[in-house]
């Protein structure tokens, strides 16, 4: 029998390969199910804690942008929340992201669980490939992707609600990839492939990820290009496939941008704000003991801010294999990937490094951000890469193995000793006095999201120490089974796949413990629908706890929860609580409501909504203004403080008076009749109006105003209309005597300008993505590109 050719053996690897690497995605798909199957078709149940993001944000925003796409509208404005805000400029609406058409199709509690499943699974999938790319054997491969799907980084954020996020960072290994891919091959191709996955990235909603995602990027490159010739062509292809990215998702990126400029992002935000959440340095314990500080369902988190933000859970088996793969994995598989865990590592510890401040100071776009801990989520891309290098040296060639079984065993007894320590310490009636104070020093950093007097409990400090002491016992545990996969590794091959088993389980375990639910139901205050059915009319509510809920439900509200708040409405509210309209930056962060104020009626507020102990509270307010006036009398001035005082003042009347900022360009007298204004045809991004003057006046609109806001004759009358800032947060267009018929609407041209980028190059890049496949005649393809070695790319 003949032997085989160096051909056919390659061609049975590569099969083999193939196959492995499929059934390595079909493991994934499995734990996937595993995880969230019994959910999937459920409309009642919906993935999240029932106090966080998704349910008074999340949801309520798929609710109302997604019922208005479903109508045939593509709202580019919200007129229910903080008097009227740009929508889809928002980002998180992600009104263009394509996996968010589900919305349309199906409710939105089931369109949200099967999205959450689809994300954490793409995240596994192109860590898998990410990983395969490198060579790296399918087994570990799998576990690469598993343990980024189910890690602290990526999975507290289901438990948080963060729906942007989830999709936002799902697509962050394959950019990795296809950079990687395109260093190692040169072709075309794994460009278009990064640029496809750039603009996807943007598209899904949380810019905070794009902005981190191109710091990584830039420090990976950067450190990818020190041994190499032509250093500047590879940055230069990188940043293309960066700008071709932006170019994509234009119509998404242009306007986002614009309107940060007239929100609370638009300023520098004070340090005690940026630097928050950043990842405290005691965190780094949950690396190898996840629930040292709570798991957030069976125990409050009680650790520096929150669990969604300080948890870097990937359990002892994780963090065994990316020491291993640190140690031993051949240098150009791991590609400095232990360099970019520690750099991202510390620049998610934000504040507690002297880095942060110069970042702040100097750094454009750092002081316009917080939450700097999601640097975690990036440095978790490369501490799954070195565990599957780690898992792939075990596989192929284990080092040491009998030294690392010994080193195993004895964290084992250490963690074991640690475990009975905090169990007695928390033990009895009155816990350790050492334990009590390392508990309260913790609440007395303030930076906790639970009640600071908790933290003087001993009953709870207790509860604390009681469950650290079983999460490292359970980590306790799993280092002896590792020592002992790890004494078998010489004998029986078997024991590595033991290895990967137990990195697995722990991670989703963990993740499975402290999977979270709530009642869709329970999104939306019953009372509350009720309250607004009943009393019908075109008017505002302050809904204190739910501050969302009108919108889903076509009301109006005063304020509202969401990521860019009108820096002029976020002024006046500041002011209006007492507090310096310069702090609006912090008071739309944590907003407060002390008291009713008489300049709330012009801004139509009817109802004020409180919980009390548990029960709803309506407070009636005096009828506001409607929302079309016309005012004969006016005052022109240009200091925001001076605005703000008069409109304070008790002799202050905004029936028959509004605050300009500029002369009107109309003459009006205080004593001349009136007239009449009424909205004839609305939605959201526009209006008509109707007014029959008998005189000059200015029509005060109030709903907030923007300079995207654009007034128009309805008749080829050659009327010419100006929309002007009125009351500093309203709307007001100056009217001559006569008949007016005026459409107000609003025109975004950033919006103009990047929906057409966005199509021409929608265009050229499936152009070129045809001409890569060869789909396009040679005659139209131009100069051919090649690959590094000199063959054509395909």
């Amino acid at each position: 029998m003949a032997k085989p050719t160096i051909t056919e053996i390659s061609s049975l690897a590569t099969t083999e390969r193939k196959r492995g690497l499929t059934l390595a995605v079909a493991g994934l798909l499995l734990l996937t199910f595993l995880m969230f199957g019994d959910v999937l078709l459920s409309s009642d149940k919906v993935l999240s804690n029932e106090k966080t993001d998704l349910r008074h944000m999340g949801i309520p925003w798929r609710t109302f942008g997604f019922s208005e796409l479903r109508q045939g509208n593509l709202p580019l404005w919200n007129p229910h929340v903080f008097l009227g805000e740009p929508f889809l400029a928002g980002f998180q609406s992600a009104l263009l992201y394509p996996p968010n058409l589900l919305y349309i199709l199906a409710p939105v509690g089931v369109a949200t669980n099967w999205l959450v499943a689809a994300h954490l699974f793409l995240s596994g999938l192109w860590m898998c490939l990410w990983a395969a790319q490198r060579g790296l054997h399918p087994v570990a491969c799998f576990v690469a992707g598993a343990t980024l799907m189910f890690c602290g980084p990526q999975f507290s954020k289901i438990f948080a609600g963060q729906l942007p996020n989830l999709m936002a960072m799902a697509w962050l290994p394959l950019i990795f990839l296809t950079i990687d891919a395109y260093i190692d091959t040169r072709r075309f191709a794994w460009l278009l492939a990064g640029i496809g996955a750039w603009a996807i990235e943007i598209l899904a909603g949380h810019p905070q990820y794009v902005f981190y995602t191109a710091i990584a990027v830039a420090i990976y490159v950067s450190l990818c290009s020190i041994h190499r010739l032509r250093r500047w062509q590879l940055a230069l292809a990188i940043a293309g496939m960066f700008a071709g990215g932006c170019a994509l998702a234009a119509a998404q990126l242009l306007p986002g941008l614009a309107a940060s400029g007239e929100s609370i992002r638009g300023a520098k935000l004070p340090f005690n704000i940026a630097s928050s959440f950043s990842l405290p340095p005691e965190s780094l314990i949950t690396l190898a003991v996840p629930g040292f500080f709570g798991d957030g369902v069976h125990l409050s988190y009680w650790g520096r801010w929150n669990l969604a933000e300080a948890s870097l859970s990937f359990g002892v088996c994780g963090v065994t294999l990316a020491l291993y793969g640190a140690i031993f994995g051949e240098r150009a598989t791991k590609r400095f990937s232990l360099s970019m865990v520690l750099i991202l590592l510390v620049l998610a510890l934000g504040k507690y490094t002297p880095l942060f401040q110069l970042l702040y100071e100097l750094a454009p776009h750092f002081d316009k951000l917080r939450a700097v801990s999601r640097f975690d989520y990036l440095a978790a891309l490369f501490v799954c890469m070195l565990i599957g290098i780690g898992l792939d040296r075990l596989i192929r060639q284990p080092l040491y193995t009998g030294r690392w079984a010994a080193i195993l065993a004895a964290f084992g007894a250490v963690f074991a000793l640690a475990a009975a320590v905090f169990y007695s310490a928390a033990a009895g009636d009155t816990p350790a006095n050492w334990w009590v104070k390392l508990v309260q020093s913790i609440g007395a950093t303030l930076e906790i999201s639970i009640s600071p007097a908790i933290y003087a409990d001993p009953k709870s400090i207790s509860l604390f120490g009681k469950f650290a002491a079983v999460s490292l016992a359970i980590a306790a545990i799993l280092l002896l089974a590792l020592a002992a996969c790890f004494a078998l590794l010489r004998d029986k091959a078997a024991a590595v796949y033991m290895i990967a088993f137990l990195t697995v389980l722990e991670v989703f375990g963990f993740a499975w413990a402290t999977r979270d639910t709530f009642e869709f139901s329970h999104t939306y205050s019953g009372e509350v629908d009720e309250f607004l059915a009943a009393h019908p009319g075109d008017y505002r509510v302050f809904n204190t706890y739910n501050h969302n809920q009108a919108m889903a439900r076509g009301g109006y509200e005063l304020w509202g929860y969401d990521s860019l708040p009108p820096m002029r409405l976020a002024e006046l509210m500041a002011y209006s609580q007492g507090q310096d309209p310069d702090d609006a930056v912090f008071y739309a962060h944590y907003p407060t409501f002390r008291s009713y104020q008489p300049i709330y009626q012009m801004l139509r507020l009817r109802y004020l909504f409180q919980m009390v102990d548990g029960k709803l509270k309506v407070h009636d307010c005096p009828p506001g203004l409607p929302h079309l006036q016309l005012v004969q009398n006016y005052r022109v001035l240009t200091d925001r403080n001076a605005i703000l005082a008069a409109l304070s003042t008790p002799s202050f009347d905004p029936r028959t008076t509004v605050i300009l900022e500029e002369q009107p360009g109309v003459k009006v007298d205080p004593g001349a009749p009136t007239g009449t204004a009424t909205v004839v045809e609305e939605s959201t991004d526009s209006m008509v109006i109707e007014a029959h003057l008998p005189a000059p006046a200015i029509l005060l609109i109030t709903d907030g105003w923007s300079k995207n806001w654009r007034a128009t004759s309805t008749k080829d009358d050659g009327q010419k209309y100006r929309v002007l800032p009125a009351d500093y947060v309203l709307r007001a267009i100056p009217l001559t005597a006569g008949d007016h018929s005026i459409r107000l609407e609003y025109r975004s041209n950033a919006f103009t300008v990047g929906k057409w980028v966005s199509i021409v190059s929608l265009v050229a890049y499936g152009i070129a993505i045809a001409a890569t496949l060869g789909f396009v005649p040679t005659g139209l393809r131009g100069k051919q590109n090649l690959s590094a070695s000199g063959h054509q790319a395909p």
